[in-house]
């Protein structure tokens, strides 16, 4: 409620305590089903269910308990900070209402006495005077000064209450945020609401039970992308996560998941317990999204006037079964999902093969244009089969990663005046990705950048990624401002890049609005795509040329294939 220092008693007592009942009510409420819960828990055992049925059942009550005692305490306390609020400003009224009438009557009487020293008339008989003797002068002025006093008397009274009002709305602010109101969501509330910075966030969060961690994403939905543009640097969250107790992993794990899955220097298996919740909440909205589409299309009207309405309603519903039967692949147990946001395009990372200390080499794979949640798995399939050959041929341990960690270009996106922003803001996510890796081994990391993939790959590099060897594979680009390997900030480091002839990306390369053509960088060396020229009309079965081949590199039969998967198992890259 709105006061000023001319109104500091402004607002409704009566409405202030309104907010209290209601809130004390609704404690009741809910004292009401806890003890209702705790009646099912006892009867459970006695009901004729199936073993299994039973369990399941009590131990979802169970997991109620909790949630429920938090809000009831954080209501009733509610309610009490809101009482004693309503009774300061009920008081403050009061007193202000007092000294208004007491400065009414000081200023009544100091204005009378002054026209009584000027000699004015006067409608009261009884105040007329002679000013001009001295002795009644003196007394008019005495009586001047002390009004006077009386007046100062009640300004600094007002400014008291001022002050009392002030302190009243600031004590109840912090008992509404307090933490026996909103337990250990007191801290971190406080974190985010001066500007903190994420380690501090993060610091906070490790304080908070999995439910205190639900209500505060539930208040702070942005927190969970802006994380992964603002978190900490991988070996920080390293050093973080360890000097956690079990405990806390396990309640960060069921409360944030969201940020947990998503946050580079976490260990693996976290991350891949944390996005499994993360891909079966996902389910869920989408299965919510399904109910709705379905129930606005039957209440489309029947009529010509309406079939546009209901073919967009049924395109959006085809939509969204067909993201269902992604996220289902996603949600099955030989998935290692390392990164799962599903908004806008969405982001997503899979592993195939395990981290361990004899791992040999990393490659991560960053695809190109069209990538997109619904198109992902698809070009998963190339990471997959890498890792699967290096298996079939007993090649040192290769751990392959298909990396979306950010939005990826559709075709348009090369003609706009800004089309070079998608690896401008997608090479320090990668970067800080492949900092992540760093961070949990030992293995050296290469990253291929394929189409699209290898400009963002690029800007990665600029921005200073820790890969011991780096891949351009039908490039676009070498990284936006590229000109030379001395743009990067290691440039040191062995680099690649295949290009197939008559491959259209050329026209890209050319343009260098992605950074220079990668092969014809000095210092970085060219392999072998296997692919003709479509001049050339090469005669040899089973060659393929022109835009074909930009994708066919990675058809297993490739010669251009056989280059990529040489050099991730190749020891001497280590």
């Amino acid at each position: 409620m709105m006061w000023t220092r001319e109104t500091p008693g402004a607002g409704e007592p009566w409405g202030i305590r309104n907010e209290a009942s209601v809130r004390e009510r609704r404690a009741d409420d809910l004292r009401t089903v806890q003890s209702q819960l705790a009646d099912v828990l006892a009867d459970a055992g006695s009901a004729d269910w199936t073993a299994q049925s039973r369990d399941a059942f009590v131990a979802r009550v169970e997991t109620l308990g909790p949630g429920l005692a938090l809000l009831i305490d954080g209501l009733e306390e509610q309610g009490a900070a809101l009482r004693r609020y309503g009774a300061d400003v009920e008081q403050i009224q009061d007193e202000q209402r007092s000294l208004e009438y007491r400065r009414g009557e000081a200023h009544s009487r100091y204005w009378a006495f002054q026209r009584q020293l000027q000699a004015l008339p006067m409608d009261d008989p009884v105040f007329t005077v002679d000013a001009s003797i001295p002795v009644e002068r003196a007394r008019l002025g005495a009586h001047m000064d002390s009004e006077r006093s009386i007046l100062r008397n009640v300004d600094a009274q007002w400014n008291e209450l001022v002050v009392r009002r002030r302190a009243a709305d600031s004590f109840c602010a912090q008992q509404l945020g307090s933490v026996a109101v909103l337990g250990g969501l007191s801290s971190v509330t406080a974190a985010v609401g001066r500007g903190a910075t994420a380690t501090e966030i993060l610091v906070s969060l490790a304080a908070l039970s999995a439910e205190d961690l639900q209500v505060f994403l539930r208040s702070h939905p942005d927190l969970v992308r802006g994380f992964q543009d603002n978190e900490p640097t991988p070996s920080v969250v390293k050093g973080w996560w360890d000097a956690l107790d079990p405990g806390q992993q396990t309640a960060l794990l069921a409360g944030a998941p969201a940020i947990i899955g998503a946050l580079d220097g976490v260990p693996w298996p976290a991350r891949f317990t944390a996005n499994k919740t993360n891909i079966a909440q996902a389910r869920r909205d989408n299965a919510a999204t399904i109910a709705s589409l379905r129930e606005q299309i039957a209440a489309v009207p029947q009529g010509k006037s309406f079939v546009p309405q209901k073919v967009d309603l049924q395109n959006a519903l085809a939509a969204a079964l067909k993201r269902e039967l992604t996220y289902q692949v996603m949600a099955g147990d030989d998935h290692q999902v390392l990164l799962f946001d599903p908004a806008g395009n969405g982001r997503y990372a899979e592993v195939h093969g395990t981290l361990s200390e004899k791992t040999a080499n990393i490659a991560v794979i960053v695809n190109g244009t069209t990538l997109d949640m619904d198109t992902v798995l698809d070009y998963d399939d190339r990471a997959r089969l890498l890792f699967d050959e290096s298996v079939r041929r007993g090649s040192a341990p290769l751990v392959t990663i298909t990396w979306m960690g950010t939005d990826f270009p559709s075709w348009e996106t090369y003609f706009p005046s800004n089309r070079d922003q998608f690896a401008i803001d997608g090479g320090p996510r990668l970067a800080r990705f492949v900092s992540g890796l760093d961070e949990l081994s030992a293995a050296p990391i290469g990253v291929v950048g394929h189409s699209a993939g290898g400009a963002i790959v690029g800007s990665a590099e600029v921005t200073g990624m820790p890969a011991a060897y780096v891949m351009h594979i039908e490039s676009a680009g070498a990284g936006p401002g590229v000109h030379t390997i001395e743009d990067y900030a290691n440039p040191a480091i062995e680099r690649f890049s295949m290009t197939s002839p008559d491959d259209p990306i050329q026209d890209v390369q050319e343009s260098h609005v992605l950074g220079a053509d990668p092969d014809t960088l000095a210092g970085v060396r060219t392999l072998d795509s296997g692919y003709s020229s479509i001049s050339e009309m090469s005669p040899v079965v089973g060659l393929i040329v022109g835009s074909q081949a930009h994708n066919d590199v990675f058809n297993q039969d490739s010669r251009g294939w056989t280059e990529i998967f040489t050099r991730l198992t190749d020891e001497r890259m280590r």
